[in-house]
């Protein structure tokens, strides 16, 4: 964009009517008015949007992982509904990251396809992965939720506390392992895989549960 507005500032900046002395030290001043406008965007976004695009991927899924994590220590503790909902509100501000993610991500792959210095397969992998984590993130807030009604309603049965835990906990490794391991691409779709088996595990273990005190009554 600076290279087309350079010579569309300084055909106005010279203007008509005025001599080639003129002309040439006006051109000069715009050339490296130019410049150092270029060089201060730079340092403003020093990263390529493929850089930015791993540093919103990588900081909401350390986040979900400590998340995944708190809430499996708590079902094994025997979390309150005060938690559970803090829980909640949490999972809930990472799904805010969701749009700033998707757009970056695509940014990232539409800058590889027309600078010929990015790395396109590099760019396509970060977009999948921006897809990736998009659907980790919902399965963490589906958890989340879950969760929360589970605490308004009594709770989980002592007999799958241990096993719900166990599965929050592997969720929560996947993801901390795939931003560990950027080079290991397959641990993208572990971790949401492990997130939506969490989810599944934690759906079962309730619906025993009612199934049980249906069973009592």
């Amino acid at each position: 964009m600076a290279s087309v507005n350079v010579p569309v500032t300084a055909l106005i900046v010279i203007g008509p009517g005025i001599s080639g002395t003129t002309a040439a030290h006006r051109l000069g001043s715009t050339l490296i008015g130019a410049a150092i406008a270029i060089l201060f965007s730079y340092f403003s976004h020093a990263k390529t949007p493929v850089g930015r695009a791993i540093d919103q991927i990588t900081d909401v899924s350390t986040k979900a992982a400590e998340l995944l994590a708190k809430m499996a220590e708590g079902v094994a503790a025997g979390y309150t509904q005060k938690e559970a909902g803090n829980w909640l509100a949490k999972a809930r501000l990472l799904m805010e990251a969701v749009p700033a993610i998707r757009a970056q991500s695509v940014e990232a792959r539409g800058h590889a396809r027309w600078f010929p210095t990015a790395e396109k397969d590099v760019a396509e992998e970060v977009y999948v992965q921006g897809i990736a984590i998009e659907h980790t993130l919902v399965q963490v807030r589906t958890i989340a939720r879950t969760l929360f009604d589970s605490a308004v309603s009594g709770g989980i049965a002592d007999s799958t506390k241990k096993q719900i835990a166990v599965a929050l906990s592997a969720a929560s490794y996947a993801i901390t392992s795939k931003i560990d391991d950027e080079e290991d691409f397959e641990t993208t779709t572990t971790a949401t895989d492990d997130a939506r088996e969490a989810g599944a595990a934690l759906a079962e273990s309730l619906i025993e549960d009612a199934k049980d005190a249906d069973l009592k009554n």
